[in-house]
């Protein structure tokens, strides 16, 4: 299992509050991170490696 980190953006760019987790490999990583939402961004972190920024989505 991989350490894994959830950063999630406040407006100013910085980090508002973090998520750690494990997981297997980055692509269920990033599906378990496509759960959260957040009005801002999102960065998905495996220790020192980003592994995919996810911006906020439009609201509907």
């Amino acid at each position: 299992m991989l350490d894994y980190r959830i950063y999630f953006l406040g407006a100013n760019g910085r980090i508002s509050r973090a998520i750690a987790f494990e997981c297997e490999n980055d692509a269920s990583a990033i599906e378990l991170a496509r759960q959260h939402t957040h009005e801002h961004a999102m960065e998905l972190w495996q220790q020192a490696r980003m592994v995919q920024r996810f911006e906020p989505q439009p609201p509907e």
